[in-house]
């Protein structure tokens, strides 16, 4: 997912572009194109230079090693705009006005880019890459008899499990009263802040004993240790005082109660909570490979042209848009005479 949400981001807006004496079409996507002046216009404006400011110095650079300040990144995000439109109709999905409205205010939040033609660039690809990573993330939660059927493949994981809870304070006196108003019905985490709230040093009195509710029997301390004979054969509910070992060779006032323990099925909290996360992730990982499936088709099917002097569309590429030769400066191309390979996109 990572790799995915990378592909989708803008890495960086350019550092220079080409200057032409025509306004001609540098890149086009089926009935969209993106000219020369629009492409000029971005490169100067005041959003893609407090963009590039906030870069200063970076060596950062796109997938496929296209530096992060090439007029190749804007003709990318370009053509990423369309496709994505593609990919969003594959997922039964589209950009919605929310979507644009954000991306407006996004870009409004960082200066003016030029004209509304330049600026409809960038709106339209903010706006379709929070659509798409809208459509990816959107999962619905797992079903019960999702549930059941991981819990049966995992079975082994959930049988031998202990449940508890616990505290440990700075001194006996301070356990004492925890243990009598944990009898009285309190509950660990409120006990905690009443004696903390109480502590005049500012230092805290008593704290969690874990932040994992549950553990699996073969990570539970040895037997002998006071903590793991109590987690491992303490009586269930019940409150036990134990001596917890700390790294600094200290032992420190505790209390433990076992809430659960042994072979847990899906009516632990825990169990159910452990569950749904791994079935979560699961159906997470498929749905990005079906995207992925459907955006290398629809790169594939993209009907996108690059002017040759920026480079090519390759669609198996991730950054799309790839060098075909070394980029010459503004300056140098225009004492050159044109060649052939240097004719704007048809249609320009």
């Amino acid at each position: 997912m990572k790799r995915l949400f990378a592909a989708l981001t803008v890495a960086a807006i350019v550092l220079s572009g080409c200057q032409s004496a025509d306004d001609h079409v540098v890149a086009r996507v089926g009935s969209h194109s993106l000219t020369s002046g629009e492409l000029d216009e971005l490169l100067a404006s005041p959003f893609v230079k407090e963009a590039l400011a906030k870069q200063a110095g970076s060596t950062e650079e796109l997938p496929g090693s296209v530096p992060a300040v090439s007029p190749r990144s804007i003709i990318a995000i370009f053509v990423r705009t369309y496709l994505s439109d593609s990919v969003l109709r594959e997922l039964g999905d589209s950009v919605t006005t929310v979507d644009r409205s954000t991306a407006k205010e996004q870009i409004a939040s960082q200066g003016t880019v030029g004209s509304p033609a330049a600026e409809e660039v960038l709106v339209n690809y903010f706006a379709a890459i929070a659509a798409v990573r809208r459509a990816i993330g959107e999962t619905s939660e797992p079903s019960a008899a999702q549930l059941s059927d991981y819990y049966e493949q995992n079975r082994a994981q959930f049988a031998d499990v202990i449940c508890f809870e616990g505290i440990i304070t700075r001194t006996p006196e301070i356990r004492a009263e925890a243990r009598t108003k944990l009898e009285a019905g309190s509950s660990f985490e409120d006990v905690m802040q009443e004696l903390n709230a109480a502590d005049t040093t500012g230092e805290g009195v008593a704290g969690p004993l874990t932040d994992q509710p549950c553990l699996d029997g073969s990570a539970l301390p040895p037997q002998e240790d006071a903590v793991g004979a109590v987690l491992r054969s303490g009586g269930l509910d019940a409150l036990s005082d134990v001596d917890v070992p700390a790294s600094t060779g200290e032992t420190f006032p505790g209390i433990i109660r076992v809430t659960d323990r042994g072979a847990l099925g899906l009516d632990n909290e825990w169990v159910r909570t452990t569950v749904a996360s791994a079935v979560s992730q699961d159906l997470s990982d498929l749905r990005t490979t079906e995207f992925n499936r459907i955006q290398q088709a629809a790169a594939a099917r993209l009907e996108a042209h690059v002017d040759p002097r920026y480079g090519a569309f390759d669609p198996a590429a991730e950054t799309l848009v790839v060098p075909i030769a070394p980029v010459e400066s503004a300056k140098a191309r225009s004492k050159k005479p044109a060649a052939a390979s240097d004719a704007p996109v048809a249609g320009g």
